[in-house]
């Protein structure tokens, strides 16, 4: 009897295993994907989740208890994966008494996978590559949350109402990079790594005059409208989506949040915004971000 008693506690696992004051229950990775999603809601390596949404709501202490009995044998089917693809939508994340993150456990329900995070052991792994139970352990911890009151789906649709409102800074000078506002169909020619589609643009007024706009496309959406159609002409509208477009500034679709802050002499505003609008008395460019990655770049739209 004792020695059945020892074997068994070599092989019981505690989660968290760390002292902790309470947990938050939070929804991330809700949008339509078209990067690598975030793994975590919460490492020491990568800090919050970038997708994460809202301010999370507390859970109950039954259900940190529930979690901790829930994984106390078997954990490694779900760290392994249960299926090829990995896009969580749940994370509980765990704080101290100063309200600092100790651990966090992040669910995909899609793909019957888990992550976990501690102060003390870091990224949880596996102990055996081989494992594949944990199905009906993931129908428990789904019943949990439900009764905590939280959204379980395989729709993707079902989250839409939970999306928080875009999250926007505008900043006003007295005259934006004319680098950029004041660029010539002839410099702007040279800001693309593969070569622009030239086209011109007719257009007439009610009294019956013409009037003729240069265009340089890159794809279907990425677009320069100018002025004119000389070598001069100055840029009116641009609609940018592709990563091969580089602004003089350096910044192009793809940049981090970061890399577009870095740019500006001044920033004051929230820390991750959805969008950074840059204005001028005449003149609007704004940085539209999914997951803290530039996505989309307009002037004067």
């Amino acid at each position: 009897m004792l020695s059945s008693v020892i074997g068994r506690a070599d092989k019981s696992f505690h989660f968290p295993d760390v002292t902790y004051t309470y947990a938050k229950i939070y929804y991330f990775n809700l949008g339509e994907i078209k990067s690598r999603p975030d793994d975590y809601i919460y490492s020491k390596e990568d800090g919050f989740a970038k997708s994460i949404e809202g301010e999370g709501k507390v859970s109950s202490k039954a259900l940190t208890a529930n979690i901790e009995k829930l994984f106390l044998y078997h954990k490694n089917g779900l760290l392994n994966g249960l299926s090829g693809c990995y896009i969580p939508r749940h994370g509980i994340i765990y704080f101290d008494k100063n309200d600092q993150p100790v651990a966090s456990l992040s669910i995909c329900f899609e793909c019957e996978a888990i992550r976990m995070w501690t102060k003390e052991k870091g990224k949880i792994k596996s102990t055996n590559p081989k494992a594949t139970e944990g199905e009906s352990q993931l129908k428990t911890l789904k019943q949990f949350l439900l009764k905590e009151d939280i959204i379980v789906s395989d729709d993707l649709h079902d989250y839409k109402k939970l999306k928080t409102e875009p999250v926007m800074i505008t900043m006003t000078f007295d005259k934006l990079d004319s680098n950029l506002i004041a660029a010539t169909y002839r410099e702007i020619r040279r800001w693309s790594i593969t070569p622009f589609r030239e086209d011109t643009i007719t257009k007439y007024t009610g009294g019956g005059d013409k009037y003729e706009f240069a265009t340089l496309n890159l794809d279907d959406n990425t677009k320069f409208l100018f002025n004119g159609t000389s070598i001069d002409a100055k840029l009116a509208e641009v609609y940018i989506d592709n990563e091969n477009v580089i602004l003089p500034n350096g910044i192009h679709c793809g940049s981090s949040l970061d890399d577009v802050m870095s740019t500006f002499l001044v920033y004051d505003g929230p820390s991750y915004p959805d969008k950074i609008i840059l204005e001028d008395s005449f003149n609007k460019i704004v940085y539209t971000f999914e997951n803290q990655i530039l996505v989309l770049i307009t002037i004067n739209k």
